[in-house]
């Protein structure tokens, strides 16, 4: 049932646009730390408490995205990756800057968390009744992601420069808003 899924063409896009805004996440987030003491220069108190803001606008984000969901379900599922790709190419052009990085950084926040959100909302209107197993391969491909994504960042970091898993995460999260486009045309209940 699950493979069955694959011959939809709108739920291999949508599935297609969650990978990719999951590999864009963490090719960026997962290198925060060296980007945060080598770039902007804060201590390890302040990268704490950068990271606090991450986490607490991200529960912001979370709490506050459904009542989003309920009428603009495509805005929210391209404009949550494209706002993150703004927010990734900001980073590399201010990131030494310590006040607008943080505030930059609390925006991720409130941005990454609902994604997931609006992909499951938008799983329950495509496929109602085979909710499980599109469930299950929507978290395969999130952990094949988030593997992908800071693999890919890592040899981009040692190799290119702090900058360049900024601007792959730019790259991924922008054909994610193009793909969640065309994912979000499809008329509930119709995976074809």
């Amino acid at each position: 049932l699950m493979f069955g899924l694959m011959r939809s063409r709108i739920f291999v896009i949508g599935m297609a646009a969650t990978t990719l805004a999951f590999m864009g996440q963490f090719s960026l987030s997962t290198y925060l730390r060296p980007f945060l003491e080598s770039v902007t220069g804060l201590n390890v108190d302040q990268i704490s408490l950068v990271l606090f803001g991450i986490g607490a606008a991200g529960l912001a984000g979370t709490s506050l995205i459904g009542f989003t969901l309920r009428a603009h379900l495509s805005t929210a599922l391209a404009g949550l990756p494209a706002a993150l790709a703004v927010i990734a190419v900001l980073l590399v052009a201010i990131g030494a800057d310590p006040i607008p990085t943080m505030m930059l950084l609390v925006l991720w926040g409130l941005c990454t968390t609902p994604i997931p959100v609006a992909w499951n909302t938008w799983m329950t209107r495509l496929i109602p009744h085979d909710l499980e197993a599109g469930g299950g391969l929507q978290v395969a491909l999130i952990q094949f992601a988030i593997a992908a994504g800071a693999a890919m960042g890592g040899l981009l970091f040692d190799n290119s420069g702090w900058w360049s898993p900024f601007a792959l995460g730019a790259l991924l999260l922008c054909g994610s808003a193009l793909l969640a486009l065309i994912a979000a045309r499809a008329p509930a209940g119709a995976p074809g």
